[in-house]
């Protein structure tokens, strides 16, 4: 069945949850050939446009496509002076997405004793089109002992103020995600076990910054460096 635009199935394998169906319906900009040079803002018109559809691809992928969720990041940070290239790369990730179906599958976890969730989280300095802002993101998987798993949460997002290093940028992507972990627990807990206060649901992060994992086991301080923009 359908329901406020998600594609939801039982099947033998579990619950699978998609939106090739409201993807369908999303269209792409049209560009004029030789209206505009790629580095010429666009009017009115096709600024709307590309909001709308920045609009659409964020529902795709805040909902089931988790893969686009940086693009659309990109795009949105692209909007107060959008660009012929921007509209280009909106139209392309909508090509993507359309040429890649997918959906996401809830299967059967086992013991709801066992699961834990697991975090993924990521991030880098100062790769945002304007030059000076940090994108970080996360993943956050409920995991059971079968070894079988389905995503609860993702995000790609700017990072709430200007770092001056990767160290700092990851740092505050893990806290982001480490956030929304613990917070997913609690909610689990208290929907599997009547005593909330029985029953912990772990949690396990995994980050690719060394320095950011030595610092987290190290009783040294780590000094922190602020960026102000004048």
């Amino acid at each position: 069945f359908k329901y406020v635009g998600l594609d939801i199935q039982q099947t033998n394998d579990g619950i699978v949850l998609g939106q090739s169906s409201y993807l369908e319906t999303v269209e792409n900009i049209p560009i004029e050939r030789g209206k505009y040079e790629d580095s010429d803002t666009v009017n009115k018109n096709d600024s709307d446009n590309l909001r709308t559809l920045v609009g659409q691809l964020n529902w795709l992928g805040s909902q089931t496509r988790p893969d686009c969720s940086f693009d659309v990041l990109e795009l949105s940070t692209s909007l107060k002076h959008p660009l012929r290239e921007d509209m280009l790369r909106a139209n392309k990730t909508l090509k993507k997405l359309k040429l890649e179906e997918s959906s996401i599958l809830f299967p059967d976890l086992g013991d709801p004793k066992l699961m834990k969730l697991v975090v993924f989280s990521d991030a880098s300095h100062a790769n945002l089109p304007d030059g000076y802002s940090s994108a970080g993101g996360y993943i956050i998987f409920l995991v059971g002992n079968n070894k079988r798993s389905c995503p609860l949460a993702w995000e790609a997002k700017k990072i709430r103020r200007v770092v001056k290093s990767t160290l700092a940028a990851e740092t505050l992507a893990l806290v982001e995600a480490v956030d929304m972990a613990y917070y997913l627990g609690r909610i689990l807990t208290e929907i599997l076990y009547r005593n909330k206060s029985s029953c912990n649901i772990p949690i396990e992060c995994f980050i690719d910054n060394k320095s950011l994992w030595e610092n987290a086991h190290s009783t040294k301080g780590v000094s922190e460096r602020r960026c102000v923009l004048i």
